[in-house]
């Protein structure tokens, strides 16, 4: 009986080790702009991505700073652009990071130009992103920041508090930082003037001062400083007030600031695809003005930079992913001839907090920039190539939707800082694409003709980013057009790779109560009966055919609503039937949600709609995508929507729209307007990681700021680096169906095995 006992005892022990993980990592995807050889606007020759075409890459929107890019020098034909088939030649592809100087925020409180603690000016530091994650550079002379700084050495920037942010300790408190890094406030001074503190790593002291609090001093005299053996500032602190009492005595901390162990980068260090080439900026890439809102962000010979460049030569082919380094890639697409249309890609992927149920993301846009020649005058809009909130299909390259600003008051010159966008000049647009569905790519016939309804294709949009479907005019004749106003949300989506395979008897759940249920299949095994249930309740049933001499129509299963429009089908692939057990394999499962029904008047935010047709102002105007049908023409099919109020261009402003989305506009003066569109997305967090076993392959994807949000919300917890991952706007990939198990479930079998053991102990 005692050795029963141990081993109910061992596993139970067992059982509870064996928990969910409380929170699953989330993984995104950054894109950037298309590069098309067959644009006219494109120019011959080298070409680059910047943070202003690659979210991927390091931004901050104050003061318009960033770092990367990403440069194919045409060293085969610099009279043309990049064609299908070129070969980028090892040592053509660089990747360059310059640092950009700016205040600290220590430095920001004071009016002095220099910020002198300890022979180290905080002042100003260097920033830069690398592979999309800001970072420090050391400077170069750290009491003289002119001297320039070294890219070669770099830090993480684990803690930065801003104007707003404030710490208070009392004495004897510790306060943990970041990396093992802590602050303890050992004592305040009788005469609560100063305070005596200490700073910890690992538990071990590292430093210790005593720092003075009295008014009448400068700040940097208020200032305690760690710093390396180079004299690099590690950690920092302000002491902004002191409060000493008869029970109790703290002091309140401001402008705190801590960076990681530093990286130091070598000559000749590979990274993936490239090869470290020094720290100058080479002559080929001279002249190089890039993204951001100064002077600096224009490379010059001899700059101080991180200069990689490719150790390989690189095919651009067709239909490839070309990997790079740090989840970084390019992606070409499928075409032929000499047309070569790729992407830059980077998947990141977040580990959310301990007890984290949602993670919050920014997506940003190009930057609207009129001060830059190469804008035209007159109308402009973001569609999904300049603003990857809106939704696109890399294959065949679709897209639907764009905003778009029309030029009313001066049709002759950009828009400028305090104009004013007039009632009914911002428009949203979304006009649906037609794209064959998966069931219909299967087949090679023109139709897909199942109980009167074609199959074949369906109307593919963007609403506010996230994909739907809009239901078609004539479900049997899709080329009479659609009904823009009638969408819904495609919830299960098989593609060919995926199968459901079911016995006699099993349910399958689907989606939003859907589920299927397999009843019996009959004696032959060449057809089975099927039940369609929507919460619990039988919705529909038939008997499916799965004899292989019958088309593939023929052996598929169609739930229509009553205006014909499909809401769920499958296909019949095989039928087993066995002496012991029966079963089915069904495949090119598909199920949309309710149809969401959009009206003529009707409010989203800032805007409302007008109708369903492209009005006259949009007419010919060619927005992202690889196919004649993102070209807008008067009277196609489409959302439109318009402002239902003047907006006004002041600078440093943030302009609401709809659903997240929001204009924002940096703090410039005169005439100078520079704005880009946002959305912030919310993703849910899940209990244990989904295995995505049926997802839908093509890629629709949002891209999100990697960079910093200028100077919104700085606390304990605030970093430069707020990695804010590109992220997916809808709430699920359409066509992932995953199998996981209940959260939880390993700990009831443990509690129950312990209950077990301590009754058979008792026995």
């Amino acid at each position: 009986m005692k050795k029963m006992t141990g081993i109910l005892v061992a596993l139970a022990i067992m059982s509870l080790l064996i928990v969910p993980a409380t929170a699953s990592d989330v993984t995104y995807k950054f894109k950037s702009t298309v590069y098309d050889n067959t644009d006219s606007s494109l120019n011959n020759g080298d070409f680059y991505w910047d943070a202003d075409s690659f979210s991927g890459f390091w931004y901050q929107m104050k003061p318009g700073l960033s770092s990367e890019l990403l440069y194919f020098n045409n060293s085969v034909n610099s009279s043309s652009t990049f064609q299908l088939g070129d070969t980028l030649a090892e040592g053509d592809l660089y990747y360059v990071s310059k640092p950009q100087v700016k205040k600290t925020k220590i430095g920001g409180s004071d009016d002095g130009s220099t910020f002198i603690v300890d022979d180290v000016d905080l002042k100003k530091y260097y920033l830069l992103g690398f592979f999309g994650s800001s970072y420090v550079a050391m400077p170069e002379d750290p009491s003289d920041l002119s001297a320039g700084c070294k890219p070669d050495k770099i830090a993480k920037i684990l803690v930065q508090y801003g104007s707003d942010d404030k710490k208070q300790m009392f004495s004897g408190e510790e306060w943990e930082l970041a990396d093992g890094w802590s602050l303890v406030a050992q004592q305040v001074d009788v005469e609560g003037e100063k305070v005596w503190i200490q700073l910890m790593r690992d538990g071990e002291e590292v430093d210790s001062d005593v720092i003075s609090g009295n008014v009448d001093l400068t700040k940097p005299e208020r200032t305690y400083l760690y710093k390396d053996s180079d004299d690099n500032p590690v950690f920092y602190c302000y002491v902004d007030s002191i409060f000493s009492g008869t029970d109790s005595n703290f002091v309140v901390f401001k402008y705190a600031y801590l960076i990681s162990d530093i990286t130091t980068i070598e000559s000749g260090d590979t990274y993936g695809a490239f090869d470290v080439d020094g720290f100058e900026v080479p002559a080929v890439l001279n002249g190089t003005d890039y993204a951001g809102s100064n002077s600096n962000t224009v490379l010059n010979t001899g700059d101080d930079a991180i200069v990689m460049s490719s150790n390989d030569d690189i095919s651009l082919d067709p239909d490839e992913v070309i990997d790079l380094y740090g989840g970084m890639y390019l992606k070409t697409e499928d075409t032929s001839g000499s047309t070569l249309k790729m992407t830059f890609w980077k998947t990141c992927t977040v580990s959310p907090d301990e007890g984290a149920t949602e993670v919050k993301y920014k997506i940003r846009s190009n930057l609207y920039d009129n001060t830059d020649s190469s804008l035209n005058t007159g109308d402009f809009y973001w569609d999904a190539n300049s603003f990857s909130g809106f939704w696109y299909q890399i294959k065949p390259g679709l897209s639907s939707e764009l905003l778009y600003f029309n030029n009313s008051v001066n049709s002759s010159s950009t828009f400028k800082l305090g104009d004013t966008i007039e009632e009914g000049d911002l428009y949203y647009v979304s006009k649906p694409q037609m794209k064959k569905t998966k069931i219909g790519g299967s087949d090679d016939g023109s139709t897909y003709i199942v109980d009167d309804v074609d199959l074949k294709k369906y109307y593919l949009l963007g609403f506010f980013g996230s994909s739907y479907i809009a239901m078609p005019e004539d479900p049997s004749s899709l080329s009479t057009g659609c009904n823009p106003d009638k969408i819904a949300k495609i919830l299960v989506e098989y593609k060919s790779d995926n199968k459901k395979q079911m016995f006699s008897g099993e349910e399958w759940e689907l989606a939003d109560g859907w589920s299927l249920l397999v009843q019996q299949v009959d004696v032959e095994g060449d057809k089975v009966w099927v039940q369609l249930n929507r919460d619990g309740e039988e919705v529909d049933s038939d008997v499916i055919s799965g004899n292989v001499n019958l088309t593939r129509p023929e052996r598929t299963y169609l739930y229509k609503d009553s205006d014909d429009n499909p809401v769920f089908y499958c296909y019949v692939d095989s039928i087993f039937r066995g002496a012991d057990s029966d079963f089915v394999v069904f495949k090119y499962a598909f199920l949309r949600g309710d149809i969401t029904t959009i009206e003529t008047g009707s409010t989203y935010g800032a805007f409302e709609v007008d109708g369903f047709e492209v009005p006259p102002e949009m007419d010919g105007t060619d927005y992202a995508g690889s196919g004649s049908g993102t070209v807008l023409h008067t009277g196609d099919d489409a959302i439109v929507m318009s402002n239902t109020d003047d907006i006004a261009l002041k600078a440093d402003q943030i302009i609401d729209l709809y659903s997240d989305i929001y204009i924002k506009t940096e703090d410039t003066s005169g005439s100078t307007l520079k704005m880009s569109l946002w959305k912030t997305c919310v993703m849910a967090v899940s209990d244990v990681a989904a295995v995505d076993t049926e997802s839908s392959g093509d890629e629709e994807v949002v891209v999100v700021d990697m960079g910093e949000s200028g100077e919104e919300a700085e606390s304990e917890s605030s970093v430069a680096d707020e990695d804010d991952a590109s992220a997916k706007s809808d709430e699920d990939e359409p066509g992932v169906e995953s199998s996981v198990g209940a959260p939880g479930f390993e700990l009831v079998l443990g509690i129950l095995g312990l209950i077990c053991a301590v009754y058979v102990s008792r026995d």
